[in-house]
């Protein structure tokens, strides 16, 4: 199943437009990304919107083809990380950076981008594309800007401000964000392009066996609330909000022994089992841990199991702006939804989520119960769910916007 989606992900799509086919016929894009594909998507939609792209994952290049070199300009690199750090460190944010980003840019620029010459750079993030536009000459720049890059109280690094700056163009994936940036920063050219999701691939409504997992675990006659994602701490800040999960659970469900609350999470960590603990919900919460992929049966059978899907946040911009992936998967799943209300949460859930406000465990709790009661409801906002996702973000209705962005802006 998986080998064919993956080929019909690669599969040829036709340019619109002779005069721009024939313009653009000899034209090499290179897509530039640091993240293992398979787990961080986005390369693999720009490809089935561009074909003729070259996708290159730039730290497996570093590390198997440089050998020795490599190494040493790696150290080099992590040994000014170092030296700038008391000297540039935010005080506020402990992952600052400055020459080091720099130094990156141009050790990269050199193994890569002047060896391959294309005419065209997309770079998944800021990294790499100050030293494509600095460096590159007439290489044309696009930001693939993935995640709300910004530090708390909404700050950004010089580096990456300047980076989008000097790019043809930015494809953002948060409206809210984009609206940001685009009113603080010189952008010269934008477009809202959201992560979306891939009904070939993620579709737990023919792919999940919801029967099945609730036979797993035990599962059968229970109500089911799923969270799935992340634990993410960070100068004493949980920036996912799973703590208010708990705690909203644990507010509903007293006296239901019929309700569970199924926490799947890739990186769950001591504190969390201290947080159930402390809670007296240990009995009533099923912890599952780190999946093969984002796409796994079993992954796909949880959202399939599941009642009411749960997605929480924080007030952390990284979180807060952010239109998060597992947005698209919840309504993929045609399930109800609850969320945090946020800017990038409503900007992607639209009217297919009950919102509580961010912080307000009683709202969340009461949004349980209502869902709990009211099969009809649930019911009507999972059918909305499914709806949204299927004429808003799935990836044939995304892929023409993204292909044709970066035609124009190219040409």
């Amino acid at each position: 199943m998986k080998l064919i989606a993956c080929r019909a992900l690669l599969s040829a799509f036709p340019f619109e437009g002779e005069k721009m086919k024939s313009h653009l016929a000899n034209v090499d894009i290179l897509y530039l990304t640091p993240f293992d594909i398979h787990a961080y998507r986005r390369p693999i939609f720009a490809k089935r919107a561009l074909t003729q792209m070259k996708v290159i994952n730039y730290v497996d290049v570093s590390r198997s083809n440089m050998g020795r070199l490599g190494r040493i300009l790696n150290n080099t690199h992590n040994v000014l990380e170092m030296l700038e750090s008391p000297f540039f460190k935010n005080r506020r944010w402990s992952e600052d950076y400055l020459f080091s980003a720099y130094y990156y840019d141009f050790v990269n620029y050199l193994l890569l981008i002047k060896k391959l010459r294309p005419h065209a750079v997309i770079t998944l993030n800021t990294p790499l594309a100050l030293g494509a536009k600095v460096l590159g000459g007439d290489v044309a720049v696009v930001v693939d800007w993935m995640d709300v890059w910004t530090w708390p109280w909404d700050e950004i690094n010089p580096v990456d401000a300047e980076a989008v700056e000097r790019a043809e163009a930015v494809i953002f994936w948060s409206r809210p964000f984009m609206d940001i940036m685009t009113r603080r920063l010189g952008i010269r050219k934008a477009i809202y392009v959201p992560d979306g999701v891939d009904l070939r691939v993620f579709d737990p409504l023919r792919h999940g066996d919801g029967e099945g997992v609730r036979r797993r675990f035990g599962l059968k006659d229970k109500f089911l609330f799923l969270y799935s994602g992340g634990v993410w701490r960070s100068k004493g800040m949980e920036l996912q909000g799973v703590k208010k999960v708990l705690e909203a659970f644990a507010l509903f469900s007293r006296g239901l022994s019929d309700s569970v609350l199924v926490l799947q999470i890739f990186n769950y960590d001591v504190q969390l089992l201290k947080d159930i603990k402390e809670l007296g919900i240990r009995d009533r919460v099923v912890l599952i841990g780190k999946l093969p992929s984002f796409d796994d049966s079993a992954r796909q059978g949880l959202f399939s199991a599941a009642d009411v899907l749960v997605l929480p946040a924080s007030r952390h911009p990284i979180i807060y702006y952010a239109e998060r992936m597992k947005s698209f998967q919840y309504m993929a799943a045609g399930k109800s939804i609850i969320a945090a209300k946020t800017p990038g949460a409503v900007s992607a859930l639209g009217e297919a989520a009950l919102y509580a406000k961010l912080d307000n465990v009683q709202e969340m709790a009461d949004a349980m119960h209502r869902l709990y009661e009211d099969q009809e409801l649930r019911a009507t906002m999972g059918e909305r769910a499914r709806q949204r996702v299927e004429s808003q973000y799935e990836w044939s209705v995304l892929t023409p916007k993204y292909k044709n962005f970066i035609l124009q802006t190219i040409s």
